[in-house]
């Protein structure tokens, strides 16, 4: 069970890294825009 867990879940990750890249960017997005765009243009 584990293993096929394992598998599923590298291929569910393989899958969604670029989803979680752009999601991860959206929500750095959101935190930098809240907490003003100077950080946002630093960064």
């Amino acid at each position: 069970m584990y293993d096929v867990k394992e598998g599923v879940f590298l291929k569910m990750s393989r899958k969604g890294v670029e989803e979680g890249r752009k999601c991860k960017k959206q929500a750095l997005v959101q935190l930098f825009t809240k907490h003003g765009t100077s950080t946002a243009i630093s960064k």
